[in-house]
């Protein structure tokens, strides 16, 4: 995920099932994802006009 700046984007990996592969998604404020519009990124998060906040921990492997 990356936020920085006035221009904040996050950056997921939506994850296929057994027959697609995975794709990345950049995302910014006022996207909608899954119905949701994203109101808000910050350096662990992403908040939805829904109330809801995900929080995001990269992987460190």
């Amino acid at each position: 995920m990356v936020a920085s700046g006035e221009n904040k984007l996050a950056i997921l990996e939506k994850i296929g099932d057994k027959n697609s592969s995975s794709e990345s998604l950049i995302l910014g404020v006022g996207d909608t994802i899954r119905g949701r519009r994203i109101i808000e990124i910050g350096e662990e998060f992403l908040a939805f006009d829904d109330g809801e906040k995900i929080y995001i921990h990269e992987d460190t492997n």
